[in-house]
């Protein structure tokens, strides 16, 4: 199965370029800088939250801060990808078990919980029933894993009669759940080709998903996102009419970052983002308020984050976002853009590699 690719996003997690300013004249700015270089003009001093920076020192500050926005959109997103075009690829061409390939499936018997894989991608979901089956009822766990052909059919069986060659099999413990005819293809049981199409209303998703990830290079080392995806149930097809319809929500409340190089903590205490189709293109959208700590003071934010239109975070010194900081208007590449105080003050930065 080939993934269904969209353009890198997504969350625009932008870890703090936030503190309040403290305004010298109701502004961001103090004009009298207090790095006088030989041979130089003197810097422009920002001050944010009662803490002094140089132009050079924020433009550093407000790139660091945006290497997360890469990699929390790198990450964040092609899991996002994955478990999206795998629900598609289901519910429109059932299951190809020898697609399969593509992916890392692990299942846990005893839990019942599913990872996959697609390199250093990576998503965590459970099954369930949708519908009373069998001995199970709706919201029973499924404690058979789908992604093995062996939970539909077992002990295939191949007679070949001359040119002719057909398949026997038993039925398997979800064998109830194929909607139609099972299809089997190859020579001998080492090389078998088996395709299933299910119920797609029968079985329900939802993705529980915790994963940890670390800088890659020697300075960032210490540097931690965790990055936390959940839904509500819905069943295959649901999942996939949502889709075309308006778009499949996946929350990321509860990511944090910590980054010892910044000294900054930053929690997403709402973050809902759509993944959505038009017919012809791949779109996501989708907002998020987030709390930061930056040396022991507390900053916050809101945003909105689009593939198809400018991103922005505002910051604001309370909870009840009234003490406006400003905005972070990001390019649609996520790689710079520019902050504007509130009183007006921009400030360019760009992306440095994570």
């Amino acid at each position: 199965m080939k993934k269904i690719c969209f353009p890198v996003f997504f969350i625009v997690i932008v870890l703090i370029l936030s503190a309040c300013p403290i305004p010298p004249d109701e502004g961001g700015i103090d004009e009298k800088s207090e790095h006088d270089y030989e041979n130089s003009e003197p810097e422009t001093i920002y001050n944010f939250g009662g803490e002094q920076m140089s132009h050079s020192e924020l433009v550093h500050f407000l790139n660091g801060n945006m290497v997360i926005v890469g990699k929390y959109s790198e990450k964040g997103y092609s899991s996002a990808d994955l478990i999206t075009g795998l629900i598609l690829s289901i519910v429109f061409n059932g299951l190809r078990f020898s697609n399969l390939d593509d992916y890392e499936v692990d299942f846990d018997k005893q839990t019942g919980f599913y990872s996959l894989g697609d390199g250093d991608t990576y998503i965590g979901f459970y099954l369930y029933f949708a519908e009373d089956f069998g001995e199970f009822v709706a919201g029973d766990l499924i404690p058979y894993n789908i992604f093995n052909y062996e939970s539909f059919i077992t002990d295939v069986r191949i007679d070949i009669d001359g040119w002719d060659v057909s398949f026997n099999y038993d039925p398997g413990p979800l064998y109830d759940l194929v909607d139609g005819k099972v299809s089997i293809r190859g020579s001998s049981l080492s090389n078998l080709s088996v395709d299933v199409d299910i119920h797609t209303q029968a079985i329900s998703f939802v993705i529980e998903s915790h994963k940890n990830y670390v800088g890659s290079f020697p300075w960032n080392w210490n540097d931690q996102l965790s990055l936390c995806m959940t839904t509500t149930k819905a069943t295959f097809q649901d999942i996939a009419d949502q889709i075309e319809s308006g778009g499949f929500g996946i929350s990321y409340a509860g990511t944090m970052y910590t980054s010892a190089l910044y000294g900054i903590e930053q929690e997403f205490t709402e973050a809902l983002f759509l993944m959505k189709h038009d017919g012809d293109a791949w779109y996501w959208e989708g907002s998020y308020r987030s709390d930061v700590n930056k040396s022991g003071r507390e900053l916050y934010q809101k945003g909105f984050v689009s593939n198809v239109e400018q991103n922005t975070t505002e910051y604001y010194c309370d909870k009840g976002l009234t003490d406006y900081v400003g905005i972070m208007r990001h390019d649609l590449d996520l790689r710079g853009g520019v902050f504007e105080f509130a009183d007006g003050t921009t400030v360019n930065f760009g992306l440095s590699p994570f």
